[in-house]
């Protein structure tokens, strides 16, 4: 393996890390989460990374993920706003 594919490698592996489990980690206290029988632990870790991802790539405002969260929890009409593309279309 030359040196420029191990970089891209190990950039894209630490790109991942930067981008989802650090978030989760800090955003959503993930670490310090005490469900651990069951399910529960995987069930919530796909919540939060699903919220993550609505917060993500939300359009309306550019706040910082911390903000919109708190946003979400604050409005309610914003959460609405968050959850518009996971509600199918009512005819």
């Amino acid at each position: 393996m030359s040196a420029a594919s191990a970089l891209f490698v190990v950039r894209s592996h630490w790109g991942i890390e930067n981008r989802l489990h650090w978030v989760l980690d800090v955003l959503m206290q993930e670490d310090k989460a005490r469900n651990r029988t069951g399910d529960s632990a995987h069930n919530f870790s796909l919540l939060r990374q699903m919220a993550t991802n609505l917060l993500r790539y939300s359009q309306t405002n550019k706040h910082s993920l911390k903000v919109r969260r708190k946003q979400a929890a604050w409005s309610t009409d914003y959460l609405a706003e968050l959850l518009e593309p996971l509600i199918p279309l009512q005819q």
